[in-house]
């Protein structure tokens, strides 16, 4: 596995954010196994796997109904599906999502749903010995504020996403525990394009079939360059596995079931008695619809965009 030492760019960041990436934006292509540094720091890792490692995730990701996404919750727009799994923090402004739960993907399809968060356990361990103190962090942070029961079994993380043919603009990931790395499984056939472009470094990751990168997308901007399709079923699954910050939010499964049942009730009442006006409006049931003004409001103060 190759190691290298890539500089930061001088590059104003406030021209890419919020557009889609090309391929002639970032120079220099990644396609082969590398741990990438900048001024000898760990940044980004990339590895490839084998066919008999993923192909139940492959299938996995096959049988999963996605939803259409125009809209998440950075202010982005995007083409493409998508499906969380992993466990959720509850939206206090929600009327749908007032506690803390599993995704629906556990109800809907729990098989799918148990590959997703088991395959991260064998992830992991590229997580620890390749960035040790951000591991150990992240591990300790999570553990000190997020009850077990709000957590993947035997890892740092949380909740996931599976993107089905996504085309993300640039952007900084949001909402995770600081510092803590995202680890993301490409799995893809039949399309070409599809990497992913990291400005400031001047690099495209290929992302190619079987591979896996580990990276804090919250410290780099990162976006999605066009995925275009060879034949009429090809697709490019990215399996993203991160630690939600607002689960230390989330209270003992019994707690979190008995506040349930107060809010329903206490929104029923105010159903039978009309009062419908005090119902959350800036939040649609699928949780993809969000305020613009809040949005902006987010990513100024997480990412320092002006």
């Amino acid at each position: 596995m190759k190691v290298i030492d890539i500089p930061l760019l001088d590059v104003d960041l406030s021209s890419f954010m919020k557009r889609l990436a090309k391929e002639v934006d970032c120079d220099h292509i990644i396609n082969y196994d590398c741990l990438i540094k900048s001024g000898g720091v760990p940044k980004i890792l990339y590895l490839k796997l084998t066919d008999t490692e993923t192909k139940f995730v492959r299938q996995a990701c096959k049988n999963i109904k996605y939803t259409k996404v125009e809209r998440i919750s950075t202010g982005l727009i995007t083409k493409g599906k998508n499906r969380t799994f992993g466990l959720r923090p509850k939206r206090a402004m929600s009327q749908f999502a007032s506690s803390c739960s599993a995704t629906s993907l556990a109800k809907d399809s729990p098989i799918e749903h148990n590959i997703l968060c088991d395959f991260i356990k064998k992830l992991t361990p590229f997580y620890k010995d390749f960035f040790p103190g951000e591991y150990t962090k992240n591990s300790e942070e999570v553990s000190k504020r997020v009850l077990p029961e709000w957590q993947i079994e035997n890892t740092p993380f949380t909740s996931g996403i599976v993107n089905y043919n996504s085309e993300l603009q640039y952007h900084y990931d949001i909402g995770h525990f600081h510092g803590a790395l995202s680890v993301m499984l490409t799995l893809k056939n039949g399309v070409k394009g599809g990497g992913l472009c990291f400005p400031e470094l001047g690099i495209n990751i290929d992302l190619a079939d079987n591979t896996i990168l580990l990276m804090d997308g919250q410290e780099m901007m990162h976006g999605v360059t066009p995925i275009i399709k060879k034949k009429n079923n090809g697709y490019r699954y990215t399996i993203v596995y991160y630690s939600l910050l607002q689960m230390w939010r989330c209270l003992p499964i019994t707690e979190e079931i008995i506040a349930t049942r107060k809010m329903r009730a206490k929104r029923e009442s105010k159903r039978a008695n009309g009062d419908v006006g005090s119902l959350n409006m800036d939040t649609t049931k699928d949780g993809k619809s969000f305020s613009e003004k809040a949005t902006l409001a987010i990513a100024k103060k997480v990412n320092k965009i002006k």
